[in-house]
């Protein structure tokens, strides 16, 4: 074993082997009438140099078997470089439909030239890009990592997967990627999107949820607060239901809505839930029903309202601005953890976040751990806050400062999308990378939170949608293109997103006034959604596997199979995930190639002090000498000549010697 060292190896025994040789084979002449063991002993020592040095012969051969397969992974390498950069470009939203089928193609090109460099990547019998064909090799000059533990370390860092031992296989997954939403969108016939108009009279404020639309409106719908400005649902069937009848004295404000399960929150001086005797603005929760929960603050001054609101996802907690009409306080942000639904409002956990004299547009993460907010006292920057520890996060109140900020929003747990002056910015809270994802005169805006920073952006820029959506790395965002046009004629003053019913894609709210569109010049609430009967007229590809795991008996799916293909967006995002375990793979294997070269030089090194030590020793012999004191001498004169590493391989001198002593004797 190798973890046997020199002295355990070079031993009586082992000279012996070469000395009982050269009484047998005519590899060392001896000297004519010798017999002593003198003499035996200097002729092994002569066969013992001389096996040495087929023995260093054969571990060249090798190490040159080793440099082909580095070669040849590195072609593989460059290769899988060029296709994750055909099929990173096929995932872009601005890559329309005609380019990703090129890119297909060239896809295919490159895939065959990757199955060609493995194909011909053979000596002899011997495959040079599998674990198994350096295995033999190596095994054959007598490295085996069944009896040599510094050779079973070096093949244990080879990554193969079940299906094959090849150094690069086009079986390797990379396990379930987390598409970013709308990397769906695979069609391109004449109409991709469905586009539905929610209100039918001039409203005041609506944005769209994934169970619902919200909107705020004069009451002339259901007249069960006639007059009055009161909140309506609109469910995915079409069915509209309000607050309940006789409620409203007066006007609500609609100040939030959770895109998620269509609660919201609003402002009203009524006393909803009975906790507002004082007739002072507060705000109340609302559910996707439009029934009045609870009521949220525990205002009994007039001269306070609220603008700005936000909830988490879970709708437990609410951070809102309270604004002092009056002029006579700052303004103050805070956080409130919403308690039972018959609670008093003043008994809630509320914490004070921050305060100056001109704030607005206050989001809070949906995880409830972040809050951002607008600080218009100095510049108009933004203001980030881990709410459990109330740290502002200075660097990204540095960046913001220049920018003047208009409008802000969560598209990660701590990434923040804001509008500037002269376009769209991005911030990771992680990294602290702050980039302009788009320079545009920017006029309606919203932001979509999802798991891993794969969030999504709209926003308004010369008379037209664009979306952007974020890949969760350093606040930078893969993608961009239009996704509805108008014109100038219509204008729009509020944008909303919320997922799909399916989870997966990204539906757009926008309220306005879209002549062009309707021939309705009322400011009305206006979903788009992906439509589910559009097709392109071509058969959709179906990812049919042609290889089945030998251990699970499960059907792999080799990554370059004719099934496969990057014509979609989803189909390059999952392909994308396969290529970069290719290359990650391709990378770990070279690592451990160039280790077992080194391993293979380390042990040529000890084979050259060792074959050095027995062709001098061989001259020096004396009467006095024996075998176990020659031993000794050799092992001295090895050790003076190597360094520490190179005697580590001491181990190996045994299965290298009779691998070599073969080789010898059968010429």
């Amino acid at each position: 074993m190798a973890g046997i060292g020199l002295t355990g190896v070079l031993t009586a025994d082992f000279l012996d082997r070469f000395t009982r040789v050269g009484t047998k084979s005519s590899l060392a002449p001896r000297t004519a009438g010798a017999s002593s063991e003198q003499d035996s002993l200097a002729a092994g020592l002569r066969i013992g140099a001389r096996t040495f040095s087929t023995a260093i012969d054969g571990l060249s051969t090798a190490a040159s078997f080793v440099n082909l397969s580095e070669q040849s992974l590195e072609q593989l390498r460059d290769v899988t470089s060029q296709l994750i950069d055909v099929t990173k470009q096929a995932t872009l939203i601005s890559t329309n439909s005609s380019a990703r089928e090129s890119l297909d193609i060239r896809f295919h090109k490159l895939s065959s030239e990757f199955r060609n460099i493995v194909k011909n990547a053979t000596t002899g019998d011997n495959e040079f890009l599998s674990k198994s064909g350096l295995e033999e090799v190596f095994r054959s000059v007598g490295l085996d990592s069944k009896t040599s533990s510094s050779i079973a370390n070096v093949f244990s860092q080879f990554i193969t997967p079940n299906t094959d031992d090849a150094l690069a296989s086009e079986y390797v997954a990379g396990g379930q990627e987390r598409i970013p939403v709308g990397a769906f969108h695979t069609h391109s016939a004449d109409s991709s999107t469905k586009f539905t108009k929610i209100t039918n009279s001039g409203i005041s404020n609506g944005q769209i949820t994934t169970v619902n639309n919200v909107f705020s409106d004069t009451d002339n719908i259901l007249n069960q607060n006639p007059g009055v400005r009161s909140l309506f649902t609109t469910n995915t069937v079409g069915s509209t239901t309000g607050i309940a009848a006789g409620s409203l004295s007066a006007n609500i404000t609609l100040i939030a809505v959770n895109e998620t399960n269509g609660y919201s929150v609003i402002r009203s001086t009524d006393d909803l839930v009975g906790h507002n005797a004082a007739g002072a603005p507060n705000l109340f929760l609302v559910d996707p029903n439009g029934v009045v929960l609870q009521q949220i603050t525990a205002n009994t001054d007039a001269s306070f309202t609220f603008n700005y609101a936000s909830l988490t996802q879970d709708n437990s907690q609410v951070a809102y601005i309270q604004h002092d009409s009056g002029g006579g306080t700052n303004d103050e942000a805070r956080l409130v953890v919403l308690g039972s639904v018959d609670q008093d409002p003043a008994t809630y956990t509320t914490t004070d976040l921050y305060s100056t004299s001109d704030l607005s547009n206050i989001a809070i993460n949906n995880a409830g751990t972040y809050v951002a907010m607008i600080d218009a006292s100095s510049g108009r920057r933004g203001v980030l806050i881990q709410t459990g520890t109330l740290d502002i996060d200075g660097t990204f109140t540095g960046y913001s400062s220049g920018v003047n900020v208009s409008a802000l929003g969560f598209y990660g747990e701590h990434d923040v999308a804001l509008v500037g002056s002269d376009g769209v910015y991005s911030y990771a809270g992680d990294t602290q990378d702050f980039n302009q994802i788009a320079s545009a005169n920017v006029g309606a805006f919203a932001t979509l939170e999802a798991v891993g920073g794969h969030g999504t952006v709209v926003y308004e820029d010369t008379d037209a949608l664009t979306i952007n959506s974020a890949n969760g790395i350093a606040a930078s965002f893969e993608s961009f293109s239009t996704v509805f046009s108008y014109t100038a004629s219509d204008s729009v003053s509020r944008l909303s997103l919320a997922f799909n019913v399916d989870g997966v894609n990204v539906d757009y709210g926008i309220q306005g006034s879209l002549v062009s569109k309707t021939g309705s010049a009322a400011s009305q609430l206006y979903r788009i959604e992906n439509n589910p009967l559009y097709t392109t007229g071509r058969k959709l590809k179906r990812s049919s596997p042609d290889e089945y795991d030998p251990i699970t008996g499960e059907q792999q799916d080799s990554i370059f199979a004719d099934s496969r293909s990057i014509d979609t967006r989803a189909e390059a995002y999952r392909t994308l995930k396969d290529l970069k375990a290719l290359k990650g793979q391709i990378d770990k294997n070279l690592s451990a190639l160039s280790e077992a070269r080194d391993l293979i030089a380390d042990n040529i090194k000890l084979l050259k002090a060792t074959g050095k030590a027995f062709a001098e020793e061989s001259g020096r012999i004396s009467e006095e000498s024996d075998a176990e004191d020659l031993a000794n001498k050799l092992r001295e004169r090895i050790r003076g000549s190597t360094s520490a590493a190179v005697l580590a391989q001491a181990g190996n001198l045994n299965s290298v010697t009779v691998a070599a002593l073969t080789a010898l004797v059968s010429r």
